[in-house]
């Protein structure tokens, strides 16, 4: 999962590194939007690899317990475990908190309850590579997100989607929160 770490780290510093390019704006919406999208994703992949990796292909019908607490229905086919699926999520209070950190110091921080339904379509091959998309019309956040020194809270209700494609060298997360565009991209070629 190393590759995965290298994701975060990266979402992280582009955030960081995206914003210095913007006028000067105190915790501008568009990088409080990539932190809700990069939290949402990382959420999902949590949520997978505690019950969905080694489920056999078929039906699946699961309610699962978030780890700040409500719950999450996973509904949908295991297609190839682990790697291809087709599910809807029904989120009824389902906390989330996903957090960065680098050298013992809190980078990017995301403690948010979510309600409302996702559909999750994803392909990947053995290696890791391939890509996912979320979808939601209306998905209910609320809670706080932090980014080196800001805090924000978050109180929205509004459309969600996000598409995260991985390759051997490099990946990329594209979509919208509230009809707001958010992009990223990344390398991780040393990994290899």
């Amino acid at each position: 999962m190393r590759r995965d770490r290298i994701f975060w780290v990266a979402v992280g510093l582009g955030l960081l590194c995206s914003a210095c390019s913007r006028p000067d704006v105190e915790f501008p919406r568009f990088v409080r939007d990539h932190i809700i999208v990069w939290g949402v994703l990382g959420a999902i992949q949590d949520i997978y690899a505690d019950s969905l990796a080694t489920a056999p292909a078929g039906p699946v019908d699961l309610q699962l317990q978030c780890p700040g607490g409500g719950q999450v229905q996973v509904k949908g086919t295991v297609t190839s475990p682990g790697r291809e699926g087709s599910f809807s999520l029904e989120f009824a209070g389902c906390g989330i908190v996903q957090s960065e950190e680098q050298e013992m110091e809190i980078l990017l921080y995301l403690d948010v309850i979510l309600t409302g339904t996702m559909t999750h379509e994803l392909s990947f091959d053995a290696q890791g590579f391939g890509s996912e998309q979320l979808q939601a019309g209306s998905l209910a956040i609320e809670g706080e997100e932090y980014l080196v020194p800001h805090l924000g809270d978050i109180d929205i209700d509004c459309p969600f989607a996000a598409r995260h494609m991985v390759s051997e060298v490099s990946g990329a997360v594209s979509g919208n929160i509230c009809e707001r565009p958010v992009s990223w991209s990344y390398s991780h070629s040393a990994c290899q």
